[in-house]
């Protein structure tokens, strides 16, 4: 049986460890608001933030924006959760969003603790207020008829807006969110938007009531009527509120924080294509030759998409000058040589298909070394097969 134990034990480690192998640790340093010591942030990678925290913190979220971006929304975030049992004093985030090489980001660190009860009440008399005031100034009653200051949409967004401002700095464990305000308070506000409160619907008392007492009990019955509206939208305040809050106790903002500097690789194409000059299928006039040339990719492989990174834009030229089936000689402008123009795509891990255009001219149509007559330049579809040759250039971080 120990052995049993002592066998699950070090396979889950392995896995653990395995599993924490595939992130870059980034300590943050609360007292210094930096990381790792202040040096760079891996670039491309997956991340792991860590960094001491007193046992009363339950949840820490870690925001990226873009730096100085005007934008209030981050890039990504994530948020660790202290799980039951969890006294540790230390968290582990990991952040699955991987960071441009040669960049900076701003970074926000925020901390939760639990809220009393003293706070919740007290936050639960705020919301209250703040809903049943803004509703009281956008009723009213004129003679016999309830009136509103703003239609229905625009008092349903409003206090929606009040309550979810309300909660900016709470969360819960449940993941619980303000959902909005329910149909149940939209048709309560449309029965008492317009509607007539009748002398005999207000008094009860037919005729012989005064003038002056059915205004007054018109009144009365507008209250009423009105808080039965603001108890149903405390009802659905409560079931944000009496969930298990957490409030924000302290936060870090980093800014401009850089990363690290990542491999530029100069990308060359070694390969064999051919130009189509004219004719058909049983008569094909065609040149032919080795090309070399550069390829820039469209994408990042550990940033973007597998299509976009195997993508790239070739520019290059021919060895050889090509002849056609008269056997002209044709050249390109400019270098003396046909070069092409492609989209590359990479099938292998180095071999690259490319599809595009030749820019040519004949030999014959030049007045010297190097004049052009753009007249006699002409654009032929070109497909080729080239190996793909990666060089690292730069002194930075191979990773």
């Amino acid at each position: 049986m120990y052995f049993r134990k002592l066998f699950f034990t070090v396979i889950f480690s392995l896995c653990a460890f395995v599993g924490m192998a595939q992130y870059e640790t980034v300590t943050f340093d609360y007292q210094n608001a930096y990381f790792n010591n202040g040096q760079p942030i891996q670039a491309e990678s997956n991340l792991m933030f860590t960094g001491p925290i007193s046992k009363k913190i339950q949840r820490v979220e870690v925001s990226v924006y873009r730096a100085k971006g005007k934008s209030k929304n981050p890039l990504y975030l994530n948020a660790w959760k202290r799980n039951y049992g969890n006294y540790q004093e230390i968290f582990n985030l990991p952040f699955n969003y991987k960071l441009k090489g040669d960049a900076s980001y701003d970074f926000s660190v925020d901390y939760f603790r639990e809220v009393s009860k003293e706070e919740k009440d007290a936050l639960r008399q705020s919301v209250y207020d703040a809903v049943d005031s803004y509703l009281s100034q956008n009723f009213s009653i004129n003679g016999k008829r309830v009136t509103m200051l703003n239609s229905v949409d625009a008092v349903m967004s409003d206090i929606n807006s009040i309550v979810s401002s309300s909660f900016f700095y709470y969360r819960n464990e449940s993941e619980v969110l303000f959902p909005g305000f329910s149909d149940i308070v939209r048709k309560g506000m449309r029965s008492l938007t317009g509607r007539k409160l009748s002398n005999k619907e207000a008094a009860n008392l037919g005729d012989n009531s005064g003038r002056s007492e059915r205004v007054s009990l018109r009144a009365d019955l507008f209250e009423k009527r009105l808080g039965e509206l603001k108890k149903v939208a405390h009802n659905e305040i409560d079931q944000v509120i009496n969930t298990n809050l957490l409030v924000r106790s302290d936060n870090r903002e980093i800014s401009d924080y850089p990363t690290k500097h990542t491999r530029n690789d100069l990308a060359i194409n070694v390969g064999y294509g051919a130009t189509y000059f004219d004719g058909n299928l049983n008569h094909l006039d065609y040149g032919r030759s080795t090309y070399i040339g550069l390829s820039f990719p469209l994408g990042n492989s550990a940033l973007g998409g597998r299509f976009w990174s195997n993508s790239s834009i070739s520019v290059g030229a021919f060895t050889n000058n090509f002849k056609d089936k008269d056997d002209n000689v044709i050249t390109g402008p400019i270098f003396g040589r046909p070069y092409y123009v492609a989209y590359g795509y990479r099938m292998f891990r180095f071999l690259r298909i490319n599809a595009g255009a030749s820019f040519l001219q004949s030999d014959a149509s030049k007045n010297g070394i190097g004049n052009i007559n753009t007249n006699t330049i002409q654009i032929r579809p070109f497909i080729g097969l080239s190996a793909e040759l990666r060089f690292w250039m730069g002194l930075g971080d191979r990773k």
